[in-house]
């Protein structure tokens, strides 16, 4: 029994040995034997892969240096066309204003009904009567629809307000003012938040 049983381990160790020598292994690029059909087909279907791999990365590449001119001063076009509709704003009162119409905003159709545009303003400071915020609510839904979508949220939050306020009193100045004190809390580390009383 012991006889058969290490027959079959130096068999087994004969073969793992000799496998390697004996069997040379063949690269898909490399031509040295002649090849055969088949394995000339599996040759150019490992090319093609490759090909079709090389040829994904660089056409991501492309779209990527593609968006990357497309930003100046680190803004997208689209960016730069909102910061330029809103002279007042900076690209902070921008964010902080999309964030909070994010957050209110429907998950259906991307777009904020009365009760968001409510939430919003009162988010802001603004205490004014409902009726006042119903009509410019109106005033922005063109379409009639229940919803404004963002740039017209955009609008009606530069323009709310009457002619007769003050730059202090008036929601545009009131929206920069937040956003520039969320940077400002943004930029502190946590042991500066805790001394300002933040936390």
């Amino acid at each position: 029994m012991s006889k058969i049983m290490g027959d079959c381990i130096s068999n087994l160790v004969q073969r793992l040995f000799d496998y390697p020598l004996k069997n040379e292994r063949k690269c898909a690029y490399k031509n040295d034997q002649p090849a055969q059909d088949d394995e000339n087909t599996g040759a150019n279907q490992m090319k093609s892969n490759y090909d079709k791999i090389v040829k994904e990365f660089n056409q991501k590449l492309l779209e990527k240096r593609t968006e990357n001119r497309e930003k100046i001063n680190g803004r997208t076009w689209e960016e730069r066309n909102i910061i330029a509709h809103f002279p007042e704003w900076n690209e902070s009162t921008i964010s902080y204003l999309h964030s909070l119409y994010l957050t209110f905003c429907s998950d259906k159709n991307m777009m904020i009904d009365f009760e968001a545009f409510s939430c919003i303003l009162e988010c802001l400071g603004n205490e004014c009567p409902e009726e006042r915020r119903k009509h410019r609510f109106k005033m922005t839904d063109q379409n009639n629809d229940g919803f404004i979508e963002y740039k017209e949220y955009l609008q009606v939050i530069y323009n709310f307000g009457s002619s007769i306020e003050s730059r202090d009193a008036s929601l545009r100045y009131a929206c920069l003012k937040i956003a520039e004190k969320t940077r400002f809390i943004n930029g502190l580390s946590i042991g500066e938040q805790l001394e300002h009383g933040l936390f």
